[in-house]
């Protein structure tokens, strides 16, 4: 089997954000499926960690270099990953900035934290989706994954942040709606051929302070805080056969947060 297939045409799958930890977890667990992937970042050459890949299948990544917060390169990289493979069965639009200025709040300018945040997670994903559907029209079972957040769903709780420097950039959370309707009218405008969906993950254990961890954890129905390999699992579904009749819908990895 090659890639969701039962032929011989190796499925290529294009993962944005492909050095986050995420995007790691999104590469392999692709390549786990029987995908060659193209993954994008805003990092070139050797800079940054390197991508952890699951080649043992036979499978090829390949890296290129994309400035999602440019919408001019966001163009020449669209043009390169045209030159580069012949078809796309699933784009995963996973790139996003959390923090859209690293200065303090003081030097922030509302209205450029705003316009990057929007920028890079959702204007980026809207333009590589219509850029790149000469690709996606060129599979049998073409589909976008756009990565959005619970916070594109629902507000924060203020009593989860108490005590710790931890918060949710307003910014951030407003691009992350953006997107989960970008996703809805997608996913009308581009039926019946392509699917388009997305994945909203709830907090991801890394390494908050502990009394956050804890206070999630209590407040989650499953009682833990998710991993990037939760967040991958639900993106393969999407991208597969099995899910060949879901388009426009908002899949929440969050162990249950949003059912409250």
């Amino acid at each position: 089997m090659s890639g969701f297939r039962e032929s011989g045409v190796q499925d290529w799958a294009v993962v944005t954000g492909c050095r986050g930890p995420v995007g790691r977890s999104l590469v392999s667990r692709l390549q786990g499926a029987g995908f060659h992937v193209l993954g994008t970042d805003h990092l070139h050459g050797q800079d940054g960690d390197p991508v952890p890949t699951n080649a043992g299948r036979g499978t090829e990544f390949r890296y290129l270099p994309v400035d999602l917060s440019s919408p001019a390169a966001i163009e020449v990289g669209i043009t390169e990953i045209i030159s580069q493979i012949p078809s796309i069965t699933v784009l995963v639009n996973n790139a996003a900035i959390t923090n859209p200025l690293e200065r303090p709040a003081a030097e922030r300018s509302v209205a450029e934290e705003f316009s990057l945040a929007f920028q890079v997670n959702a204007i980026a994903p809207y333009l590589l989706s219509i850029g790149l559907m000469p690709l996606l029209e060129q599979s049998s079972l073409p589909s976008i994954v756009n990565v959005a957040s619970i916070y594109g769903l629902v507000g924060p709780v203020p009593s989860l942040y108490r005590q710790t420097s931890m918060g949710v950039s307003p910014a951030y959370a407003a691009s992350k709606g953006a997107l989960v309707q970008i996703t809805r009218y997608l996913a009308t405008v581009m039926a019946p051929r392509v699917r388009v969906n997305a994945v909203a993950p709830g907090g991801i254990a890394r390494e908050q302070p502990a009394t956050f961890a804890e206070r999630y954890e209590e407040r989650t129905p499953l009682g833990r805080m998710g991993s990037e390999s939760d967040v991958a699992g639900a993106v393969r579904w999407l991208a597969g056969g099995d899910a060949r009749y879901v388009t426009g819908q908002i899949i929440a990895v969050d162990g249950g947060w949003t059912a409250w």
